[in-house]
């Protein structure tokens, strides 16, 4: 169901994705609506999670199949994979986020983005309103450089797993992506003493990591909420955003 390409660097590599087949779109479509409306931004965790998905599975066997495909390569070969054309551009915006709950719902459990709405699809993009004093926004409310980081580093738990689907090129004809395999860069620091050092303090000390103020349980910028965990783990294998540590 994919085709690999070429790498592009440690364990993150090229690939292409399978057509989407219409009849299953028009057909997970139709589950969906009857759970959720025509909104996605309706999408939330659902208590009859596991019956919708059993019920996509059943008759969309292609995107369950691409599901599973994506699962076993992060799970073996790669920690990052990269579609250039994921072939859903023929579709309106609302179906595609459809389509993309669908098959992120037939690799697991999409969760909440935030503790207020609860939505499992969040859009990026700049939301002037939210920046004043004190609020902590989240790198995908403002147009500067998102710096190298894990996603949902100050949630407890975070996510096994992230997709991130671009709509429209940015704005200003740029926007680069960077992906790094953290074991790639974990082994290369153990190659010198001082690496080595910085692995086993990083894996050792419990630091803060402060919740974005639209991820906060009250989304108040008075308010301030913090994980406490170290930036090296088992589960997840680093959590690191440096402006909210």
């Amino acid at each position: 169901m994919l085709k690999h390409v070429r790498n592009l660097g440690l364990r993150i590599g090229e690939f292409d994705s399978p057509n989407f087949d219409t009849k299953e779109i028009a057909a997970s479509l139709d589950i969906l609506h009857k759970y959720f409306g025509t909104d996605s931004s309706s999408i939330r965790p659902h208590p009859n999670e596991d019956i919708i998905r059993d019920e996509i599975r059943s008759i969309a066997p292609k995107i369950a199949t691409l599901a599973d495909t994506l699962i076993e390569t992060l799970e073996s070969s790669h920690s990052g994979i990269f579609i250039p054309k994921f072939k859903l551009d023929t579709f309106d915006v609302e179906t595609r986020k459809f389509v993309l709950y669908a098959l992120t719902l037939c690799m697991g459990h999409p969760s909440a983005t935030d503790q207020v709405d609860n939505r499992i699809i969040w859009d990026i993009k700049a939301r002037d309103e939210l920046l004043q004093p004190n609020h902590i926004p989240t790198y995908s409310e403002h147009a500067n450089e998102a710096e190298l980081h894990t996603d949902t580093q100050y949630h407890p738990e975070p996510e096994r797993y992230l997709i991130l689907y671009f709509i429209r090129q940015a704005n200003c004809g740029g926007g680069a992506s960077i992906l790094r395999d953290f074991n790639s860069i974990k082994q290369n620091m153990r190659q010198s003493a001082e690496g080595a050092w910085a692995v086993d303090y990083l894996e050792k000390t419990n630091l803060p990591f402060q919740v974005p103020t639209s991820f906060t349980s009250n989304r108040r910028s008075d308010s301030v909420e913090v994980t406490i965990a170290p930036i090296f783990g088992t589960f997840p294998s680093i959590r690191y955003r440096r402006d909210t540590l």
